[in-house]
């Protein structure tokens, strides 16, 4: 029921505007890049079969990705009410 766009303000940072205002913004530091990348390099490392490494390195960056997102959302429906 909410009424809002996101725009870009940058090459990595992002907002959530509604009404002509920011909501939301996501710096570089929020948007996960560093959690994918250390996710990825922390399973890389230790030690297990690659066949299992293979599917679960992009199911965890997907959870990983849609935590991230919900996190953001619930932040600016924070903001709003």
């Amino acid at each position: 029921g909410y009424t809002s766009h996101v725009l870009p303000k940058g090459f990595e940072n992002y907002g959530i505007f509604g009404d002509d205002a920011l909501f939301v913004h996501v710096g570089s530091g929020c948007n996960g890049l560093e959690i994918y990348a250390i996710f990825t390099g922390l399973l890389i490392l230790l030690p297990g079969q690659w066949k299992h490494k293979i599917w679960f390195i992009p199911l965890g960056i997907l959870i990983l990705f849609f935590s991230n997102t919900v996190r953001v959302a619930l932040l600016y429906l924070d903001r709003k009410e």
